[in-house]
């Protein structure tokens, strides 16, 4: 085979679609913990060997869910990657940045959080109402 022709076959390898695979980072005797990788290596999902926890990941590999034997929850993000919100089981939250992207304020059923900065956009501190 020819240099040419193994990186063809190595590309054709690479490109072709394949199926999602399981790499557990620990042996399951360690941790009973499994994480799920599509073919590029972006995880796609975790699991416990208790099934109480599973989490869920889109292509950028951003968390988008989360389900256990108490409820569920969902994460929003907006066309930057920026988590704005997460819907709960039990209530929902909102997130609220600046034109500079930072968080400045969140929102929940049980209060709202303001984030302060100061002049070097440092976070300085918080108050709740």
């Amino acid at each position: 085979m020819t240099f040419l022709g193994w990186i063809l076959a190595s590309l054709a390898l690479l490109l072709a679609p394949g199926q999602a695979e399981e790499k557990p980072d620990a042996p399951p005797y360690a941790t009973g913990e499994a994480k799920h990788y599509d073919q590029y290596g972006a995880r796609i999902g975790q699991s416990k060997e208790s099934g109480s926890t599973t989490r869920h990941y889109d292509q950028y590999g951003n968390r988008t869910g989360r389900s256990t034997k108490s409820g569920s929850t969902t994460r929003h993000y907006d066309r930057y990657g920026s988590s704005v919100g997460k819907s709960r089981t039990s209530g929902d939250t909102k997130y609220h940045y600046d034109r500079y992207g930072r968080r400045t304020g969140k929102s929940r059923t049980s209060g709202n959080t303001t984030y302060h900065y100061d002049n070097y956009g440092r976070r300085i501190g918080k108050s709740r109402k």
